[in-house]
């Protein structure tokens, strides 16, 4: 993400979370957000024009205004309207903002005194379809689906295992999927609601699944390694054949069996 599509997602984000109340307002924010996106991305004349750096920040924001005020409430608007009228490298990232600000008013709607799991729950699932290849394909536009029946699969995949608004979540990264890169997708989404919650997402990758006692030590030294609770993933990649490797962001702890044999050609190729 570029530095100008940063501090428009930053400048979105601080409105939403001043406006928003825990609660249903934050998830009928998100379905309106979510909604936008969908309209955007079955409209690329109107993204153009939305985007459209020829047009002067008040006619955009005219045109957002009379397509969309009707169909959002006052909060959701005010947020498009912030957002159309900043400068945009390309037209895509708008489409991928409001996605994220969608991410964010759902998390924001879950009450974590009643269920302060929320980010781990979207942790674990995706460390389940990150671990599991036959999900990954169904859930994903590889398989032979469309949006609306990966979302279903998903939401019964889920049902009854997470609350209702990761469910939905999860259900919204079905449907939004872009070749193949539902993990990725699903690890933003997971970043992201650990990170409102004053938590970090770390990913634990081993070859074959962690004991409990194993991956408590594991969450443990990523804690006193980065300084802050972790939410974990567990991913099992049999090609790292033995050893872990802990990521966080752009760091990582990397002691597989995988990136010694690696290392250790290339040494020899020296």
């Amino acid at each position: 993400m570029g530095a100008q599509q940063q501090s428009n997602l930053q400048a979105a984000r601080d409105l939403l979370h001043r406006d928003i109340k825990i609660g249903p307002q934050g998830e009928a924010v998100g379905a309106e957000l979510f909604g936008v996106y969908d309209t955007l991305s079955q409209s690329p004349r109107l993204l153009r024009a939305l985007t459209d750096p020829g047009r002067t920040p008040v006619d955009r924001v005219s045109l957002a205004e009379s397509v969309f005020s009707a169909r959002v409430g006052t909060v959701t608007m005010a947020v498009i309207c912030l957002l159309v009228g900043q400068h945009w490298s390309h037209q895509d990232q708008l489409g991928t903002t409001i996605r994220e600000l969608g991410m964010d008013a759902y998390v924001l709607a879950e009450d974590y005194e009643k269920n302060p799991d929320l980010s781990q729950q979207l942790v674990d699932a995706y460390a389940l379809i990150a671990s599991n290849r036959d999900l990954r394909i169904q859930l994903s536009d590889l398989g032979e689906g469309d949006p609306d029946q990966r979302a279903a699969l998903a939401g019964k995949v889920f049902e009854g295992h997470v609350s209702p608004i990761a469910q939905k979540l999860i259900m919204r990264a079905a449907h939004d999927v872009r070749y193949g890169h539902l993990v990725q997708l699903l690890r933003r989404m997971a970043a992201r609601a650990s990170d409102m919650n004053g938590r970090a997402l770390v990913v634990c990758s081993t070859a074959r699944p962690l004991t409990e006692a194993q991956a408590t030590r594991m969450a443990s030294l990523a804690e006193r390694k980065w300084g802050r609770p972790v939410d974990m993933a567990q991913v099992v990649d049999p090609s790292l054949i033995g050893g872990f490797r802990l990521d966080i962001g752009e760091e990582s702890i990397d002691t597989s069996i995988r990136t010694d044999i690696a290392m250790a050609r290339l040494a020899m190729a020296k």
